[in-house]
């Protein structure tokens, strides 16, 4: 059996190409979930971020707190790869783990020269999986089995981690600090692996693409419960056709769907019948909760037109031109999205090739003088280009008084616009905070005078000619 790492963050805002983690907490347990080590570490922020006043208002972390943290963010940031690096093997997870914190580190490595995918590549070439514990716990509210109900239960809907730990009797008192969160997780985690052990097993096997894969090819109908969009539904879909490109996304056909209004497909494609279908795409590495309908730990969502599935994933698994159609659909879908200018949302253009790879762990072996040499024989002009933001956040002493200029003038145009961009800027955050304010509590509004004050010294600041 593999140890689990539970990791979560908090964050500058939510946009994770934008965005600086400023806090992690992790919490690494053995099989048995008993804690092997624990870690929690903060970061300042970088030159090019800042704080959103609605993360402000979240995990109540002033800017003052975190101006005084021991480590920059690159600091933090090769802190967090070491230590993931030192629990290998594992399973990573957290809640909404893959949809927010895992990206969130990703684009970290990304920004700081290391690989983006650090959870799941190490050094001696073998893998870890990751998981999540939003899409586990929220099955087991939904089949009703080893965790309670919160109030005012939506099933449509992903519960929050909070309302599925208070109905649980866990301890929410540390809410929205990074190694409270991971804690919640964890003793969610005992529960339910304590009363339903078949329900819990299922984030060993699910985190596994293997066992994905197959289990998906079946070519019977499949119930997938779908948490894309902050959804919970129920689908009914049957495996068509695997991405030529890409081997770890499968191609499956909609046989029937709750209705409501998360329903969301990635594509529609008209069968042989005259009756057109939603496309969904799963993804083996994205632990897709999907189960054949004689799983007896899903029965209950099955339902009484189980036979009718069966006929119609018959009918389309014997479809040659609805499997070619939906090939083609899905394909055009995926060479249609943009390139992406900036250079911090260009992470998934590609993996680095090995020798920059190489280049990369040099890049934080050697001493500060060597590192733009290094730097320059790196081939992917993206990691070039975040090597010279790194060294202008870390050692501006390497630059020229022009290119520190250069990039001076850049960081004060990019938190300073008033266009509409992704990233928070000083006018878009000082609206927020007054838009705010005569709503908050007394300590609260404290914490966002503090950061009033903060930004208009950083708006007040001139350049150097």
């Amino acid at each position: 059996m593999t140890n689990e790492i539970r990791q979560d963050t908090e964050t500058t805002n939510l946009n994770s190409p934008h965005s600086n983690i400023i806090e992690l907490g992790m919490i690494v347990t053995d099989p048995n979930l008993y804690i092997i080590d624990k870690f929690e570490v903060n970061s300042r922020l970088d030159r090019t971020t800042l704080l959103s006043p609605s993360a402000l208002n979240v995990h109540k972390k002033g800017i003052s707190e975190i101006e005084a943290a021991a480590y920059s963010q690159y600091e933090f940031t090769l802190l967090i790869h070491e230590k993931m690096q030192q629990h290998h093997p594992g399973i990573y997870l957290g809640y909404n783990f893959l949809g927010f914190d895992y990206k969130m580190l990703q684009h970290g490595f990304y920004r700081n020269l290391l690989p983006s995918y650090s959870a799941q590549q190490f050094r001696d070439g073998s893998a870890s999986r990751v998981a999540d514990s939003m899409y586990l716990y929220n099955l087991a509210v939904r089949v009703g089995k080893g965790l309670e109900r919160p109030d005012n239960y939506n099933p449509g809907k992903a519960a929050r981690l909070t309302e599925l730990a208070a109905a649980s009797g866990v301890n929410i008192e540390k809410a929205h600090s990074a190694l409270g969160d991971a804690m919640m997780d964890l003793e969610l985690g005992r529960k339910l692996k304590e009363s339903e052990p078949e329900i819990y097993e299922i984030l060993h096997t699910h985190s596994q693409k293997r066992h994905v894969d197959r289990l998906v090819r079946t070519n019977g109908p499949l119930i997938w419960m779908d948490m894309q969009w902050g959804g919970c539904n129920i689908r009914f879909v049957t495996f068509i056709a695997q991405n030529p490109d890409r081997a770890t996304e499968l191609y499956v056909a909609d046989l029937g769907n709750e209705p409501g209004k998360n329903f969301k497909s990635q594509g529609k494609v008209i069968d042989n019948s005259g009756k057109e279908r939603k496309i969904h795409k799963i993804k083996t590495n994205a632990f897709p909760m999907i189960f054949p309908l004689d799983d007896p730990r899903i029965t209950s969502l099955v339902g009484p037109d189980a036979s009718n599935y069966e006929s119609q994933a018959n009918l389309l698994q014997q479809d040659a031109e609805f499997e070619n159609n939906i090939l083609d659909t899905m394909l055009k879908i995926q060479n249609s999205y943009p390139q992406r200018e900036r250079l911090e949302e260009r992470l998934y253009e590609g993996f680095p090739s090995n020798s920059d790879l190489t280049l990369m762990a040099q890049f934080h072996e050697v001493e500060p003088s060597r590192k733009r040499k290094v730097l320059g024989q790196i081939s992917d002009e993206r990691y070039r280009k975040m090597g010279l933001r790194l060294i202008y956040n870390e050692w501006p002493e390497l630059l020229t008084s022009q290119e520190r200029l250069a990039f001076d003038k850049a960081v004060y145009s990019r938190l300073n616009t008033r266009e509409e961009v992704p990233w928070m800027t000083i006018p878009s955050a000082l609206e927020e905070i007054e838009a705010k304010r005569a709503s908050l509590s007394e300590k609260d509004g404290k914490l966002f005078d503090e950061y009033k004050a903060h930004l208009l010294r950083l708006k007040a600041l001139k350049l150097a000619a």
